[in-house]
């Protein structure tokens, strides 16, 4: 003889209908609710609204949206060289929370692809501090950790505790861009110094 459990999922079977979890319920109900699209691509003028909302630049900027797509382009070649030559630049990143629009790269043609060749990584516990928010900062030597948390740290504002998480069509947190400050190289090292001696 089955027991009752089995005995109610032969029934269920049966009928045709599949019981959900809470956790599935949750999900169905966070997939009816609608994410805000300020960029709204399906209407006329997206493009416009994608520049101003994501970068804060006007309509009339075209000089804007062409550098943004040299940088970009840039980029692709970083890459393409990191595959096939190895690092060109290990100071090199793309100062940009968002790409273009592929429709943007005209005339880049005259981009060059040229990046320093006289830069070093960052040594390990610096990548750390470049990547790492205020609350890792266990796994990071006491004095440096310090440095993501003292409000008068030369760096504090590479370390906010409240930032924005722009959701960019996507439902959940995890899925968004964070919006989070640059790290400059040459203020952290100054930073750093210090406690290199």
């Amino acid at each position: 003889k089955g027991s009752k459990g089995e005995e109610g999922l032969a029934a269920m079977m049966a009928s045709g209908k599949q019981e959900t979890g809470v956790k599935r319920q949750r999900e169905e109900e966070a997939e009816e609710e609608e994410t805000p699209d300020e960029v709204r691509r399906w209407e006329d003028g997206f493009k416009d609204r994608y520049y101003e909302s994501k970068f804060d630049v006007g309509v009339e900027d075209i000089e804007f949206r062409y550098r943004i797509a040299a940088e970009y382009a840039l980029g692709l070649c970083w890459v393409l060289r990191y595959y096939y030559q190895g690092c060109s630049s290990w100071e090199w990143y793309f100062p940009y929370h968002y790409a273009p629009f592929a429709s943007d790269f005209l005339n880049i043609g005259d981009v060059k692809n040229e990046f320093p060749l006289d830069t070093k990584p960052f040594k390990p516990l610096e990548q750390l501090m470049s990547v790492f928010p205020a609350a890792s900062r266990s796994h990071v030597p006491e004095p440096w950790g310090e440095l993501m948390m003292d409000p008068y740290s030369p760096i504090i504002d590479f370390y906010p505790v409240d930032f924005k998480i722009d959701l960019n069509g996507k439902k959940y947190a995890w899925q968004g861009v964070a919006l989070l400050p640059f790290v400059d190289e040459r203020r952290l090292h100054k930073a750093l110094e210090s406690y290199y001696t």
